[in-house]
């Protein structure tokens, strides 16, 4: 591995690069081009110490973010998820994901580059120019989709690290309501009243339902 200097003239100008020349994992020569001395030695610590651990994807070679969804979303189809769960994902990718963050190459991500997508969410402008605002809560949860995609990624090698761990979106509890018995869901008494009234292929459903305290897709996925 080595950090070079390479000069050449252009409309009468001298122009500079510097290039980090290595040879990956797989003894696959490659190289990449920084404006800065500085950005290519720091290029070089962190090549140098991913392909030690056998975990470097080069640039060149990196699918991008667009591509990783639908390896992960089809990865999903797979495992039988439910379909409301993967139009819900369908959607994050299609309205938010993609378009906002799609082009991007796994090897080119950063914690900064996920943290301005997480930011785009909550204020991103609509084509007359003005703001688009997803709810806090619903951008959380294209955020958990996006980290979800990264390390399905590093799962398969397609990149070393997951830099979307440390970005979160908080949702404030301020102004939120206490779930009450009788009002947001069933108390004791209508409990007892509905396990009378209910009977036939309907009961094991709603008696796992009420013991369980699953969310409604669960028992919707037994047999």
């Amino acid at each position: 591995m080595s950090v070079r200097k390479r000069r050449w003239v252009s409309g009468g100008e001298e122009k500079t690069t510097w290039i980090v020349d290595y040879f990956d994992q797989a003894g696959v020569r490659r190289q990449e081009t920084f404006a800065r001395k500085k950005e290519a030695d720091a290029r070089w610590l962190e090549v140098g110490h991913e392909i030690r651990e056998g975990t470097h994807t080069a640039r060149g070679a990196s699918i991008t973010m667009e591509e990783a969804a639908e390896l992960w979303i089809e990865a999903a189809r797979l495992a039988d998820l439910e379909r409301s769960t993967l139009r819900q994902y369908r959607g994050h990718l299609d309205h938010h994901i993609v378009p906002l963050i799609g082009r991007a190459k796994l090897a080119d991500l950063s914690t900064p580059r996920i943290k301005r997508f997480a930011d785009d969410l909550l204020t991103r402008p609509k084509a007359d120019g003005s703001e688009q605002t997803l709810s806090r809560s619903t951008a959380r949860k294209v955020l958990s989709s996006l980290k979800a995609i990264i390390k399905h990624a590093q799962r398969q090698g397609q990149i070393a690290k997951n830099p979307a761990r440390p970005v979160a979106i908080c949702v404030p509890k301020r102004g939120t309501v206490k779930l009450k018995a009788g009002r947001d869901f069933p108390d004791k008494a209508e409990i007892n009243i509905i396990l009378k009234a209910t009977s036939g292929r309907w009961r094991p459903l709603i008696v796992t339902a009420i013991f369980t305290g699953m969310r409604a897709s669960e028992p919707r996925g037994l047999p």
